[in-house]
């Protein structure tokens, strides 16, 4: 999905932000961080990241504060810098249970309808784009 990210510089960029539900910390690509110019800074621990193939992505031991917009929705996270291969922002599992939205997948739309007492904002639905195949789009 297309994100709008708004970092501590007040400089504004569009990201794309993949949802994966098997992803263990919400993350921003470190390529992305140093072609913008993205200020991040130390955690006082650092973690191994692995792949969803289980073989190691690297060491986080940075983060960007961040503010995100998808469609109306606005909060503030950290993102871990990490290598994501080509992909800017990944929203993990934490981000999907915390906004427990309603995915409707033969309309492609998200809806924040039972976002937690944080969300004070009115959203607008999140319309994505699937993979189809000619195969997925032929009735029986």
């Amino acid at each position: 999905m297309q994100a709008d990210v708004k970092i501590k510089n007040g400089k504004k960029l569009k990201v794309k932000a993949l949802v994966d539900s098997e992803c263990t910390h919400i993350g921003i690509d470190e390529q992305l961080v140093k072609d913008k110019k993205i200020q991040t800074k130390p955690i006082n621990f650092s973690f191994e990241v692995f792949n969803t193939d289980r073989t190691k992505n690297g060491e986080v031991t940075r983060v960007a504060s961040l503010e995100i917009k998808i469609n109306g929705h606005k909060e503030q996270l950290e993102a871990a810098v990490m290598d994501l291969d080509g992909t800017n922002m990944f929203l993990d599992h934490s981000w999907l249970v915390k906004h427990n939205q309603e995915v409707n997948w033969k309309s492609s739309t998200i809806r924040f309808i039972r976002c937690s007492g944080q969300c004070t904002m009115k959203h607008k639905d999140i319309r994505f784009k699937t993979r189809r195949t000619k195969a997925m789009d032929t009735t029986e």
